[in-house]
């Protein structure tokens, strides 16, 4: 076979997971494209997959996923396999979704949104590049623990990893702080006005800043600003 320059050798297996049945395609073809020399599983039932890595060996993980949103399936995917490299795949990242790939360890967000497929491809190689030879971390998801303690446990970890990507994004400590007890919960901003006493000028100026400096919508600023679990996997599970 006729190797594509960009391409890189991975010896072993690569595990592919998307819920989106035609992005799970995509993600197989580009993944196949990249590693040529590595054999291909593709799922897009997370059940399934969880039924499959216990018994696997792969040598990285293809994830196309919102991270902010499903902290709770990734954690039990990197309980399983703790050192190897995984790529979290999604259109576009927040500042939400760089913290969860940072307290996960060896994980690299690559945003595919708008880019070509042979970008993409070669994406996939520099991130595999990248996660690999980053350092093994001894995080919380290495400890055994209770299950009905684990999921606050490991969301109040990753906020810590939120809050230091929010400082180096947003100069202002007051901002940061506006950040977290105005827009986190994405109330809406009369309710706003109304316990804090402030104008609706400032709750509009505030949140028109931040969303400058995170690169973001309004709509969707709640989001960047928190992490969550997610509804199908459950504390503990597969651990």
């Amino acid at each position: 076979m006729k190797r594509n320059r960009d391409a890189i050798a991975i010896s072993g297996l690569v595990v592919c997971y998307s819920a989106d049945w035609t992005r799970l395609k995509t993600v197989e073809v580009l993944c196949r494209a990249a590693y040529p020399e590595s054999e291909v599983i593709a799922t897009n039932n997370w059940r399934e997959l969880m039924r499959l890595l216990p018994r696997l060996k792969p040598r990285c993980l293809m994830m196309d996923l919102t991270a902010r949103n499903t902290v709770g399936l990734l954690c039990s995917v990197r309980r399983l396999h703790q050192t190897i490299p995984m790529l979290i795949i999604q259109d576009c990242v927040r500042v939400s979704d760089e913290a969860v790939a940072e307290y996960l360890g060896r994980a690299v967000m690559v945003e595919s949104a708008g880019i070509v497929p042979d970008v993409l491809r070669q994406r996939l190689c520099a991130g595999y590049t990248q996660a690999a030879a980053m350092p093994v971390k001894g995080c919380a998801l290495h400890e055994s623990r209770e299950a009905e303690s684990d999921m606050d446990m490991i969301l109040a970890e990753i906020d810590l990893y939120l809050y230091r990507r929010l400082a180096a994004r947003v100069p202002s400590s007051r901002l940061r702080e506006d950040a977290r007890r105005l827009f986190a919960a994405g109330e809406p901003v009369q309710r706003l006005v109304r316990r804090e006493g402030i104008t609706a000028k400032s709750v509009y100026q505030r949140r028109a800043m931040l969303c400058r400096l995170l690169e973001t919508r309004p709509r969707e600023l709640s989001s960047v600003l928190t992490v969550a679990w997610g509804e199908s996997v459950s504390p503990g599970v597969y651990c």
